[in-house]
């Protein structure tokens, strides 16, 4: 750290209690009418004027630690809640202020809250000075006792009265330092000093039983240990090393960092301004951006998202002055992986990107209603693809499938025309180099038209709906579904792991059964199952196990992130799960050795050599997509109970495609039988 030609100030945090898990979500869109999903915003309604939420928020629901104040002209004005919230309801333990002109001013609530209402235990203090304990239902109180402070809280004002006048200054300045306590820093015992610990009990230790005499020790101590701002503040000393402290550092090109230092370098939460007007606000660590942030450009543009190691890498979302916007992966400040950029234009283009570029599989959408869905590179349509000319086109309804180089038609393709003329042949340069026509083959052919066409195997790993697979489970299809006694249940393809082939699905229904990934490795030896549905359901629709071993710790090539296994594989067990004696799931099922490459490259046919992906590599992928994972087990689980749980949380997966795509696949991806 220069120190040098700088000022030193203290950071000093804000009187008015924030939600703390707030750091480490990202900002909410400042346009109100966009989604609000996993991330701290504030909402200031339009539809009920006077209304004003500051807080975390996830599927447009207040949902976690917030902030909701009334003032006028609304009917509740004067009314102020801080707390939890549950699907945009009050939920979990809560304070509940009024002030002038609201009815009730000068009374206040401390307790717990369930689907907007008070319910469970709870302090109330009345404005004539009188403090009741009772417990409530549906806002109804009953069985209240106490006439003032001392009745409610006996133990604890007894525990703050016989502690030396110092330390009872200490929590009141404590306390006042984070905005629970807002009168004179006396020592003494009373109603401001009651509310404010009750207070901070309720919002920081979740809960209101503080009146035994281990609870009302554990309250003070915490709050005379609670490191805020004033006790942690980086030395004046230039000399001495900024180590686990918060300050403000000015630098002498007017840039200004404020936050959290380790070893003199940026490193934690923090926020750096520099001189241009840009911003910064998030993690750091080592002194570059590093973890969840969000970046303000002078140019109006914007970063909400990932960083590692200074640069921009993860998942995130990026908006442009102009309003066009990308949600997706990110690689070393570049757009890399699965994304979806929507054009101030209505341009939208999902599907793979490559140092900024459309690269790989995607779906190109056009103002106009043209759609292109196929292979890109260096944002050009190159490979095979479908191109479908929207009802603006001079073209309307026109169709080309095949083949494409640099964004026109070159190579073997069909163009179905709107009359039901098609024509196929070899195109050059967007030019038709002899074609055979022929009228009757629109009528044969629907392009448009599913089929379903390759199988595989998930399992559910939240209560939320979220699958688990292989990439090359789902690589190329329009659709995968679950199905699951007869029916048919559309998933969300959410994330995509090409290097360990993984895929993140998501569908509406509520699992029967959640599998938890294991936290120990895998080692030789180890006895494992595998679960999954092989060849499909041409045999049949139930679930089929098979057992073995784990034969080695590293898969084929050296590949560490997976394990060789012995227990057999067929077509259609890709995706399935490796459990362990304890249910847990080690592994995902992925690949065996070809035998006729085998036999031919080194004159053997291989048996009992399989493959999985480690859960280490799973758990990464659903981390990293903010996935609420299960706890693992460490309870040995009958194998009658396996194949029990098994069966309720693992789903067979089917690959859907049009005609036209699974001519561009054949060859490319294993099909059911029936279309051999």
């Amino acid at each position: 750290m220069q120190l040098t030609g700088i000022k030193i100030l203290l950071f000093v945090l804000g009187v008015l209690w924030i939600p703390t898990v707030s750091l480490s979500l990202p900002n909410c869109p400042s346009d109100q009418t966009k989604r609000y999903q996993n991330c701290f915003g504030t909402y200031i309604s339009t539809n009920d004027p006077g209304y004003k939420y500051v807080g975390e928020w996830r599927d447009d629901k207040r949902h976690g630690q917030g902030a909701s104040t009334w003032s006028a002209p609304h009917p509740s004005a004067g009314e102020k809640y801080v707390g939890e919230y549950k699907n945009g309801k009050k939920h979990g333990q809560g304070t509940t202020t009024w002030s002038a002109p609201h009815t009730n001013a000068g009374e206040k609530h401390v307790g717990e809250y369930k689907n907007g209402k008070r319910n469970g235990q709870g302090f109330y203090l009345w404005k004539n000075g009188r403090a009741d304990f009772c417990f409530y239902t549906d806002d109804e109180d009953s069985n209240c006792s106490g006439t003032n402070v001392y009745d409610v809280a006996s133990n604890l004002a007894k525990k703050f009265r016989q502690m030396p006048e110092l330390k009872r200054k200490k929590i009141q300045s404590n306390l006042k330092s984070n905005g629970f306590y807002t009168s004179v820093v006396d020592g003494k015992w009373g109603r401001d000093t009651f509310t404010a610990l009750a207070t901070y009990a309720a919002l920081n230790l979740k809960t209101v039983n503080i009146n035994t005499a281990s609870s009302a020790n554990n309250l003070v101590q915490n709050v005379l240990g609670t490191n805020l701002s004033n006790d942690n503040s980086c030395p004046t000393d230039l000399s001495a090393t900024w180590h686990n402290c918060v300050g403000i550092y000015t630098y002498d090109d007017g840039g200004k960092y404020v936050g959290e230092w380790k070893d003199n370098k940026k490193h934690g939460q923090g926020t750096y301004s520099w001189p241009s007007g840009s911003s910064y606000v998030g993690n750091w660590k080592d002194n570059k951006k590093h973890g969840q942030g969000t970046y303000t450009y002078q140019s109006g543009a914007s970063y909400v998202g990932e960083y590692k190691n200074g640069k921009k890498h993860g998942r995130g979302t990026y908006t442009y002055p102009d309003g066009s916007i990308y949600v997706g992966q990110l690689e070393n400040d570049n757009f890399s992986g699965q994304g979806t950029l929507i054009e101030a234009d209505g341009h939208k283009y999902v599907g793979e990107f490559k140092d900024d570029d459309f690269n790989g599989q995607g779906s190109l959408t056009l103002t106009n209603g043209d759609t292109y869905v196929g292979e890109f590179k260096d944002n050009n349509f190159n490979g095979q693809g479908t191109y479908t000319f929207g009802p603006n086109s001079e073209w309307s309804e026109d169709k080309y499938v095949g083949e494409f180089k640099n964004d026109k038609k070159h190579g073997q393709g069909t163009y179905f025309f709107a009359d039901g003329t098609v024509e196929t042949g070899l195109w050059e340069d967007g030019e038709l180099q002899g074609a055979v026509t022929s009228p009757e083959v629109a009528e044969n052919v629907n392009p448009d038209e599913t089929l379903e066409v390759a199988s595989g195997t998930g399992f559910y790993v939240s209560d939320d709906g979220h699958i688990i697979t292989n990439h090359h489970v789902i690589d190329g299809c329009m659709d995968i579904k679950v199905q699951n006694q007869g029916e048919l249940i559309p998933t969300i393809r959410l994330a995509e792991d090409k290097q360990n082939d993984l895929a993140l699905l998501k569908v509406s229904q509520k699992p029967r059964y959640v599998f938890a990934l294991s936290n120990n490795s895998p080692y030789p030896l180890q006895e494992i199952i595998v679960a999954g549905f092989p060849f499909g359901d041409r045999y049949s629709s139930t679930l089929k196990f098979t057992k073995g071993i784990v034969s080695s710790l590293a898969g084929l090539g050296n590949n560490y992130s997976e394990i060789q296994i012995d227990a057999a594989l067929q077509q259609g067990n890709s995706g399935g799960p490796i459990i362990d004696e304890y249910g847990n799931v080690i592994a995902v099922a992925v690949a065996k050795l070809d035998a006729k490459y085998m036999f031919e490259n080194f004159g053997i046919i291989p048996e009992n050599t399989n493959f999985g992906v480690k859960a280490s590599a799973a758990r990464n992928l659903l981390e990293a997509n903010r996935v609420n994972l299960k706890a693992s087990s460490n309870e040995i689980i009958s194998k009658r109970d396996l194949s029990s749980i098994a069966a309720d949380g693992t789903v067979y997966l089917t690959c859907w495609m049009t005609n036209a795509q699974l001519e561009q696949m054949k060859g490319k991806k294993v099909m059911l039988g029936n279309l051999d």
